[in-house]
Formats: C-alpha cells, structure tokens, sequence
C-alpha cells in the first residue's frame, strides 16, 4: 500500500500523546493543521479546516507556539486535560508552531510539517 501524505502527517507528528490528552482542543488542533497541510484542504471537512485555521490565527496573534508536557496542569481555554500551554515564541521557535522540548521529537520532514505555511488554512 502507498504512503499517503496523511500517513506521513501521522509518522512525524511532534509528540507521544496518550490517554485524556488525546481528546484536548491543542492536541485535536495539531492533529487538524497536520491534515491540513497533508491535502491542502482538499477533501476535508469543513469542522476540521476551522480548527486549524483557529489555531494558526491564534498563535499568530498571541505570537506564541504551542508546548506539549504531559506533567502540564490544565489551563482554562486551552485544556481541560493539562498537558500543554501557550508559550511566547522566542528567536529559537522559527516558524515552528510547537515548541521544540524534551517532549517533542521533531524530524527533518516534521519540521516541514508542524511550521507556518505559505499559505494558512
């Protein structure tokens, strides 16, 4: 079977996220962009493309990248389930939308993948 771009999307998604957190709003608007990016919107539902608008429109305006950290407590607005936060983005973020940490494997193709596009959802 071919490798579709999802399955690349899925391959280098930047975290290991279990459990709760899987059904956290930064985690399901992570997974959105991915799918983004992956089909350039074709195909997708129209649920799936705003939320991945939503988050690069907020990170653009807190200037900010998303951190994962399992041991994060949870945050009002942004998750219920802890696990992750808003940081101000500093020199060494680039154009990445998450923060690269301990927690956070990214790969050369990744880090194609999880950064602002040329063109945002």
């Amino acid at each position: 079977m071919a490798h579709t771009p999802m399955d690349e999307v899925r391959e280098h998604f930047p975290w290991n996220v279990s459990g709760n957190l899987t059904e956290a709003d930064p985690y399901l608007s992570l997974r959105a962009y991915g799918e983004w990016v992956a089909t350039g919107g074709r195909g997708l539902p129209e649920t799936t493309v705003a939320k991945a608008r939503a988050l690069v429109q907020m990170l653009r305006q807190r200037d900010a990248v998303l951190e994962y950290d399992p041991s994060l407590p949870p945050v009002n607005g942004l998750s219920d389930h802890g696990g992750f936060a808003l940081r101000p983005r500093t020199e060494a973020d680039g154009d990445l939308l998450v923060r690269d940490n301990p927690h956070t494997t990214l790969t050369q193709e990744g880090r194609m993948i999880w950064r602002f596009q040329y063109v945002d959802p």
